[in-house]
């Protein structure tokens, strides 16, 4: 079973996603594919680097044929968005990926709260991030969203984690059964 998590930065991706490695027993893998000072990397559960890649086709790819299950954090939308908002397009070809990651029959979260909000958040984090805005990038995903009805979308305005947690157990309880506490 993998569970992909999408949303631009400060979304509450990591945070949702570190609370259903927990949820789960630390039964799914957790990975986040990110960046660190410019190297593709995945981080797991607790933020540590736990390999390196030298392209974002390998990365997103072997994020799902690796671990039967697992907890993506960013995989083909990202790279839809943040390449063209950010490199003058994709680094692979998204359709392509996107047909695989099919294959998998992912449950897709996507985390979106108000953008006042996650502006704010992203202001706090500036010095950190490889990037001076998300504001297109939040536009591009609220678009996505919008199109794509398999996403359920988490809002931590409007609902706890833990709360969500609860609903998204419940709207796929034959898939999740064996993984819950």
């Amino acid at each position: 079973m993998i569970i992909v998590l999408e949303g631009p930065d400060c979304s509450g991706k990591t945070t949702l996603g570190q609370a259903l490695h927990k949820e789960f027993n630390g039964k799914f893998k957790y990975i986040h594919n990110s960046l660190d000072r410019g190297q593709l990397v995945w981080r797991n559960e607790d933020g540590e680097i736990i390999k390196k890649y030298k392209d974002l086709y390998h990365s997103h790819i072997d994020s799902l044929r690796l671990h039967k299950n697992a907890i993506v954090d960013r995989l083909w939308p990202s790279e839809l968005i943040y390449g063209n908002v950010f490199r003058g397009g994709c680094q692979y070809n998204v359709s392509q990926v996107k047909k695989i990651c099919e294959e998998y029959k992912p449950l897709y979260i996507g985390c979106l709260p108000p953008k006042r909000l996650v502006m704010k958040y992203f202001q706090r984090r500036l010095e950190t991030e490889d990037f001076s805005s998300v504001d297109t990038v939040y536009d591009h995903y609220q678009i996505i969203f919008d199109l794509c009805p398999e996403f359920k979308i988490f809002d931590y305005e409007v609902i706890s984690v833990e709360d969500f947690i609860k609903e998204f157990t419940n709207e796929h309880k034959s898939s999740l059964a064996k993984f819950i506490k």
